[in-house]
């Protein structure tokens, strides 16, 4: 039993505890929910930044980009396009004791695959958005799939850790101030996340415009079998590219699933699954055009 003194410090002390620990929960509360309504806001938000078109990204790069290829690029791929339809004629001279056995199938299909040749070489900017555009079919269905998860949304801090106790004790306010580090902890490594999927979307649609410049010089090499696998080797590149933003959604929509399915009820195990998914989605993003270009063998 309280004396008169006692009991009007106790209940003091439980106000001032009580008080202390619903402004702590709060906080927490509320930066448990901001960590799954960033999750949620940046999946969404990368899907709809990889699955735009290059020229909807930055209009003025992909103009510039676009004159630079059609200027500079192209007249300089007809160059070599006229070196190697040389190069086969004497070589059919050659292998034909100075054009005696040449056949007129053979001479049209020359001059065929010169022609089919130019025209790719003017249409390869073109032609590199095409296998862009595959990519990013690809990316809105996957987009489609992905936003329809709400990531977090039956969870609440209250699940964890209860919003009021029957009594306050300062052990109690110790513990929710390690639980307010944890969580600033990681919320900072979401937003971490965050960051680098913006840099990695923004290099992603730059290696695509610098990889669109030069398109017509590979593809002019396609005349010749001796030089056609450079053009080969950039049009695996290309598709490689093209694919990487759908492995980079893939990757992040895979952390959110994994983020969703953690039901641990340790708040502290819970919280080193989600910082180590999220570290994982970092170096795996990292890893996006790696695994791309494994999967198109492209070097």
């Amino acid at each position: 039993m309280f004396d008169g003194v006692s009991e009007f410090a106790y209940n003091l002390g439980q106000k001032i505890l009580k008080g202390l620990y619903e402004g702590l929960y709060g906080s927490c509360e509320n930066i448990y929910n901001n960590i799954f309504n960033t999750l949620n806001y940046r999946i969404s938000e990368a899907a709809g930044n990889l699955g735009q078109s290059i020229e909807s990204w930055n209009g003025g790069a992909f103009s510039l980009v676009r004159t630079v290829a059609e200027n500079v690029c192209i007249p300089i791929a007809g160059c070599i396009i006229i070196f190697i339809f040389a190069w086969e004629m004497v070589r059919m001279c050659q292998d034909s004791n100075q054009m005696q056995h040449i056949r007129p199938d053979q001479m049209l299909l020359t001059l065929m695959k010169f022609a089919i040749c130019l025209w790719v070489c003017t249409k390869s900017f073109e032609i590199v958005l095409g296998i862009y555009s595959i990519g990013n079919f690809a990316i809105a269905r996957l987009a489609g799939i992905s936003s329809s998860a709400n990531f977090g949304a039956d969870r609440t801090l209250n699940d964890i850790i209860p919003a009021s106790q029957e009594v306050y004790e300062i052990g109690m306010i110790i513990k929710l101030l390690g639980v307010l580090l944890i969580l600033c902890i990681s919320l900072a490594i979401c937003y971490a996340c965050a960051v680098i999927i913006y840099l990695q979307v923004m290099v992603w649609f730059l290696e695509m415009l610098i990889f669109a410049v030069p398109a017509s010089i590979p593809f002019a090499t396609f005349f010749n079998k001796d030089w056609g696998q450079m053009g080969m080797n950039y049009t695996r590149k290309i598709m490689a590219l093209g694919f990487q933003g759908f492995f980079m959604l893939l990757i992040i929509s895979i952390y959110g699933g994994i983020v969703n399915s953690i039901s641990s009820s340790d708040f502290m195990e819970m919280m080193t699954m989600m910082c180590g998914a999220g570290a994982a989605l970092i170096i795996l993003l990292s890893k996006s055009g790696n695994i791309s270009s494994s999967i198109f063998n492209a070097h």
